[in-house]
């Protein structure tokens, strides 16, 4: 039996036989087989929070959290949302008044994971820093608007 999603236990892509014997345990007793593929991505590959990928990419004074627990995705005190997995920013969409991340299924809302921690939120130093730092955004229409409107 072939599969990627052992290699999490630095198999090569093989099924050991300990992990046979919890499958057919799991079958057996009539359980879910959840627990055994729930790190593993549809292409095989192992999903886990990468923390030392986030420790290296924050910047000085960032603070990070795992939102979802058992995810990939570590939201920032900069307002980053980061998947750890594949090392890439998700991109916001900056507002008048918030910053909104939408992913998959999931809305992460600025002001609110701010306020669970205890964070200072200030849309301006925020915005700023996605500026400075030349962090892809989207940018709502009327900070398009306002935009073309300073330039001119």
């Amino acid at each position: 039996m072939k599969g990627g999603w052992n290699k999490a236990k630095g198999m090569s892509g093989y099924v050991s036989d300990e992990t046979c014997q919890e499958v057919e345990a799991l079958i057996y007793n009539d359980l879910s087989l959840d627990s055994i593929f729930e790190h593993v991505l549809s292409d095989g590959t192992v999903k886990e929070f990468n923390e030392e990928f986030i420790k290296q990419i924050l910047l000085p004074g960032e603070k990070y959290i795992q939102v979802i627990p058992g995810d990939v995705f570590a939201y920032t005190s900069y307002a980053r949302l980061i998947n750890t997995h594949t090392k890439r920013l998700i991109r916001p969409t900056i507002t008048e008044a918030n910053i909104l991340v939408y992913n998959r299924k999931d809305r992460y809302n600025a002001k609110e994971i701010f306020d669970q921690q205890g964070w200072e939120f200030d849309l301006d130093k925020l915005t700023q820093r996605y500026i400075d730092n030349d962090w892809k955004c989207s940018k709502a229409r009327y900070l398009r608007e306002r935009d073309r409107n300073n330039d001119a």
